[in-house]
């Protein structure tokens, strides 16, 4: 019984840091998305401005 405790618990942590993982890799892929969103729409600003 205790065996499978520790084992489920393993098992969830597991998920928990995969899905942290994940989450963090989610957001930086966004973050880079919209910077390069942002490099596109200077590209095309006549005035050629940063937006900041």
């Amino acid at each position: 019984m205790l065996a499978t405790t520790i084992a489920a618990e393993i098992a969830i942590n597991k998920t928990v840091l995969l899905f942290k993982d994940f989450e963090f890799t989610l957001i930086s892929f966004l973050i880079y998305k919209i910077d390069c969103i942002f490099k596109l729409e200077g590209l095309f600003d006549p005035y050629n401005q940063p937006v900041f």
